[in-house]
């Protein structure tokens, strides 16, 4: 087998893909659950309609015009519902297609007036995941198939590596904007954001403090930096921990600061570049080579 092949084509534990898999659900249930109180407003035909185009929605009334109150309040169970399924590992390929489908009705029903890079992110990580067999440990299809949460079986590595390099390619994307836009040149788009529509209370405060330009200039230097530096580390063995801890740091940091929550999703997405034999115990471990 050629490297590309072992690399991107070999079977492997399901266990980092699982583990993700029980986080990025926990988060999506987290993400749509704070939408609770406001289905009425945002999801019906009682609340603010603001379709996408006005002759598409002519032509296709289902999709892109709010429904009845009632239809709103039992779409939006089945995405609270799917995601549950996706988190416990049960009938996980239906669930998945199912919150992937209702995530771009969503999308294009209302959201897409607020839809960002986080939401091309995360149906990104849903279609993924579709064509994984991410519930082949640590679910209740293990549970009821072998009666034991814990047991597992092999599957192909390739969405593993497929989300590695997604992520790979967001960091060097949002790092060459930065590097060529005129307004990242200098520290002030720093200083702006921190009293800008995004600053949390501790945002302001820290703006408060009167930082000198040069500081501002430095964080600027980091933050482009850091993104440009921060994907190699975790294609490189020796230094995927560091990175890891870095990124986690560089989230809560902006979660704190600037309310974007939602890019913690990165996270636990990042244990995808780590080998998929790593989480092993050394006995399974060698049993699962053996077993290739």
């Amino acid at each position: 087998m050629s490297r590309i092949e072992h690399f991107f084509f070999r079977t492997g534990p399901p266990h980092l893909l699982a583990l993700f898999r029980i986080a990025f659900g926990s988060f999506l249930l987290v993400h749509w659950g704070k939408y609770l109180p406001y289905v009425p407003m945002l999801f019906s035909n009682q609340g603010m309609v603001f379709p996408l185009d006005a002759g598409i929605a002519a032509w296709w009334p289902a999709v892109f015009i709010p429904p009845p109150l009632w239809l709103a309040w039992l779409l939006y169970a089945l995405m609270l519902g799917s995601l549950v399924l996706v988190t416990v590992g049960f009938i996980t390929r239906p669930a998945l297609i199912l919150a992937l489908a209702l995530y771009m009705y969503y999308w294009h029903l209302f959201l897409h007036l607020l839809g960002g890079s986080f939401d091309r992110i995360f149906v990104f990580l849903l279609l993924v995941l579709c064509i994984s067999g991410c519930d082949r440990t640590y679910s209740l299809r293990m549970y009821l198939r072998k009666g034991s949460w814990r047991a597992w079986e092999h599957i192909s590595v390739l969405p593993q590596r497929l989300i590695a390099l997604q992520i790979t390619a967001l960091y060097l994307g949002v790092c060459w904007q930065k590097f060529w836009l005129p307004d990242w040149q200098s520290g002030e788009i720093i200083r702006l954001s921190l009293m800008g529509r995004w600053a949390t209370p501790l945002a302001l405060w820290f703006a408060q403090r009167q930082m000198p330009d040069w500081w501002y200039d430095i964080s600027n230097e980091l933050v482009k930096f850091g993104q440009f530096v921060l994907p190699w580390m975790f294609w490189i063995r020796s230094t995927r921990w560091v990175a890891f801890g870095l990124q986690a740091f560089f989230l809560i940091v902006i979660t704190a600061f600037l309310g974007m929550w939602w890019f913690l999703a990165l996270i636990p997405a990042s244990i995808c570049f780590f080998e998929p034999e790593g989480i092993l115990p050394p006995p399974m471990r060698k049993r699962s080579s053996e077993s290739k």
